[in-house]
């Protein structure tokens, strides 16, 4: 009774909580998957295995009662709550901000990685999630207006996110459809796919996650200010009609986009409002906080990346952010051939003050694996590239690091702002 929280998801009437059975004086009949779905997103991982200690200490046998789930079943029902809630965090950051501005940075254009053997790495992200190849002899993956950044790592040292990706895809059955194939190409590796419904869990061949939703799914049913009826609806200007529910949908950019919706990264312990705040001073982005008392994510900062898109930074409740998890993000690059560590690639506005300002913290950085490309050792060599490089986040009274997480910055006047990608026709992606 001490532990179910008080304000439940509804469950199917067939479920009964704890409290409802005691207070009915009738045997517990628990719908498992309903019920610790409901628990999950309010309860601690070191709550549920309390709870599930004494319900099985008190649990009498009952032909009507479902066996109690395994912890491992407990861990990777409250993994799919994080999965669920994210979205709709970020809907609510949106919905907390009127202004309808895209302060500081502008757009979130790519995400570099270093990834397994050639062959697989395309299995997975060409053949199965429908990236698309970008012409050139650069490995570039395209997905909506996005792209992943591909390159080739020594065994054991490809980047593993402690976190997850968000995507969106145009049609979600039409993954289901390649699921078995990708299972027998990629059946020696760390790949798996778990069906959640209305989103689906994957988990690449070296073991990152991405959380895949289709991109049109809840564009209207999420909108709290949606007009109750069609009619309703089809009395609004055009322009009014376009846009209903896109900030609360699964779509980037425009309604039913595909794309990467967001970036989800596990941070240290008391550190993630000092990362927000470090994107809102260094470029005058957009952060909201919150506090999630009970919750796997105790702790977020949502920072707006681009129309649509967020990087979402967490304190898990019961575990902190390790230096080997920190170091398999940012990776070593020592025997690889692309860049070193993972990063992520954004435009701004107010180019030349970010770049003062961080050249103010000493966090500006030519990254030596891409220095034929860019270099950045002084304004000049960032302006003659029209972008800049650091690698670090950190504490901006202090100058503490708070997480390796290197940034490629390009301005909006860089030639690669927005710019077009490769898509076959009737591929349902441009």
């Amino acid at each position: 009774k001490d532990h179910v929280p008080p304000v439940m998801p509804p469950v199917r009437p067939s479920a009964l909580s704890l409290a409802a059975a005691r207070a009915a004086k009738r045997p517990r009949v628990m719908d498992e998957d309903e019920f610790f779905l409901s628990l999950a997103t309010t309860v601690a991982y070191d709550h549920v295995r309390e709870l599930r200690r004494k319900l099985k200490r008190s649990h009498k046998p009952d032909p009507h009662n479902l066996p109690l789930p395994r912890e491992d079943e407990v861990m990777s029902t409250v993994l799919e709550s994080q999965y669920r809630v994210v979205p709709r965090l970020i809907a609510h950051a949106l919905s907390s901000d009127d202004s309808l501005d895209v302060p500081g940075i502008q757009w979130l254009e790519h995400i570099n990685l270093l990834t397994g053997r050639g062959r697989s790495a395309n299995h997975f992200y060409c053949e199965f999630l429908g990236f698309v190849r970008q012409p050139g002899p650069s490995w570039h993956v395209n997905l909506g207006s996005q792209q992943l950044h591909l390159a080739t790592a020594s065994d054991g040292e490809e980047h593993i996110l402690p976190g997850f990706v968000g995507l969106a895809v145009p049609s979600l059955d039409a993954l289901r459809g390649r699921v078995e194939r990708a299972q027998r190409k990629l059946g020696e590796t760390l790949f798996n796919v778990g069906d959640l419904g209305d989103l689906l869990n994957v988990t690449c061949p070296w073991g990152n996650t991405f959380i895949v939703y289709e991109a049109a799914r809840g564009c209207t049913t999420l909108a709290s200010w949606t007009p109750a009826t069609r009619d309703q609806q089809a009395a609004l200007p055009r322009m009014a009609q376009a846009h209903l529910g896109l900030d609360e949908g699964s779509s980037v950019r425009a309604v039913g986009g595909a794309g990467i919706r967001f970036v989800c990264f596990k941070a240290r312990h008391g550190t993630v409002e000092r990362i927000g705040r470090f994107y809102e001073d260094v470029f005058g982005a957009t952060a909201l906080y919150e506090e999630h008392e009970h919750a796997v994510m105790a702790r977020t900062a949502i920072v707006l990346v681009g129309p649509s898109v967020h990087l979402v930074f967490f304190e898990h409740c019961c575990s902190d952010l390790s230096d080997a998890e920190e170091a398999r993000q940012a990776g070593t690059g020592a025997h690889s051939s692309g860049g070193e560590g993972m990063h992520l690639c954004i435009y701004i506005s107010g180019f030349k003050r970010a770049f003062e300002r961080l050249a103010q913290l000493g966090l500006t950085w030519t990254n030596p694996r891409f220095a034929h490309l860019d270099t950045c050792d002084s304004y000049h060599d960032a302006h003659a590239s029209r972008q800049f490089r650091f690698n670090s986040i950190v504490d901006l009274v202090t100058r503490k690091p708070l997480l390796k997480l290197e940034h490629e910055v390009r301005a909006q006047r860089h030639c690669q702002f927005f710019k077009p990608v490769f898509y076959p026709e009737g591929s349902g992606l441009s």
